[in-house]
């Protein structure tokens, strides 16, 4: 069998049964078998290069990189997209440029050549990229480009893959509710169809493959996201968190008191009736239900009522002791 076609079948047969914190390593020893290198750095987003996988070289090269990269031509050029791989020497690239201290860099982690590739901005996201790195003066042959634009898209796939199987493994699925999987620069490697547009009626953007930073402070504080009109759960499961994005019913939009009086003004009492069987004043009883409305969005006893009916968390209301 060829072997870019043994390769191919490694590495999607690995993304169903490898655990996602394990499998870059899976890639990284795939595309070694076609192109030859002794350091890479896997990515996943262009802003969080100190979460990025590091593979044969010092840990601290993440964070060291974080540090320059906005400096660095390569990395402008990754960010504006790149159509075919690049390559690059870095002493003679960084010689004739004003950049001293991404050439520091290169030179403090021992880098001679790089090749860089990664996904299309127009492509799915998130956007993945990998560096791959030498040591020696031996320069990435036209062949290695080329294994690279032929195996990156399998790569970046199987990738997308592997994260979706964790997902669907790991989330116990609810009517209603979508999930996806983030990782802690705060990327969505992996979510649901229905995930965006669930994220979009509480007017929370997730078009760039970013968790929006609010929902992102809630995991931080190990809080739930509950908004206007969904709650977020953030599940912490190895390197990534699970988010279940679930629809608010009204019984948790309201609180216990307005849920009940609520109820009792969409079954047809009015204020005063209210207020006696409550044993609250009619003051009280307005100002729930005025409450009621601007929480579930709706603007007369109708709509309250259909609202409330289809409900699926809704109680049964009575006298309150």
């Amino acid at each position: 069998m060829h072997v870019l076609s043994r390769t191919l079948i490694d590495l999607y047969d690995a993304a169903e049964d490898v655990a996602p914190n394990e499998y870059p390593a899976v890639v990284m020893a795939v595309m070694h078998r076609l192109i030859s290198f002794d350091g890479a750095l896997l990515g996943c987003g262009l802003d969080a290069m100190e979460h990025a996988r590091i593979f044969h070289r010092s840990p601290l090269l993440p964070s060291d990189y974080a540090k320059v990269y906005r400096s660095d031509p390569l990395a402008c050029r990754l960010r504006l997209g790149l159509r075919v791989p690049v390559t690059c020497e870095c002493r003679r690239f960084y010689v004739a440029r004003e950049c001293a201290e991404v050439k520091r860099f290169y030179q403090r982690h021992r880098i001679a050549r790089v090749l860089l590739f990664g996904d299309p901005p127009a492509g799915r996201l998130p956007r993945r990229w990998v560096a791959l790195y030498r040591g020696v003066d031996a320069g990435f042959t036209r062949n290695e480009r080329a294994r690279m634009e032929e195996v990156w898209p399998h790569v970046s796939r199987g990738l997308t893959a592997n994260r979706r199987r964790h997902l669907e493994r790991h989330v116990a699925r609810r009517a209603g509710a979508a999930s996806a999987l983030m990782n802690r620069s705060g990327m969505l490697e992996a979510q649901d169809t229905d995930f965006r547009a669930l994220l979009a009626a509480d007017r929370l953007d997730v078009a760039d493959g970013v968790m929006p930073e609010r929902v992102r402070q809630c995991w931080r504080a190990g809080s739930t996201y509950v908004g206007e009109h969904l709650q977020i759960s953030l599940q912490e499961c190895g390197e990534f968190i699970v988010c279940t994005a679930v629809p608010l019913g009204c019984a948790v939009k309201l609180t216990p008191a307005e849920r009940i009086v609520a109820n009792l003004f969409a079954s047809g009492l009015n204020h005063r009736q209210i207020s006696e069987r409550l044993g609250v004043s009619q003051n009280t009883a307005r100002s729930h239900i005025a409450h009621a409305y601007a929480k579930l969005d709706v603007h007369d006893k109708a709509a309250l009522a259909n609202t409330l009916a289809l409900d699926p968390s809704r109680v049964k209301t009575g006298r309150t002791e």
